[in-house]
């Protein structure tokens, strides 16, 4: 499923994963809507559901995002 939403002044598109409990902006959005973006004091680890599927989350941000 995916929708329009604004997230911090910018629209954007997403897509919802009812079996994800991650919330994640691609480095180029926060780089188009202007966000602060800053290192994590601990990296956080992204698992997929593929073999050997590892990744790790460096960076971070805050966005208002207004549903509706």
């Amino acid at each position: 499923m995916s929708c329009l939403m604004n997230i911090g002044g910018q629209v954007a598109l997403l897509m919802f994963d009812s079996g994800s409990s991650l919330e994640a902006l691609t480095p180029m959005f926060t780089q188009v809507a202007k966000h602060k973006v800053f290192e994590l004091t601990q990296q956080h680890s992204l698992q997929l559901g593929t073999i050997g599927s590892r990744a790790k989350f460096n960076y971070g941000t805050h966005a208002d995002v207004i549903v509706g």
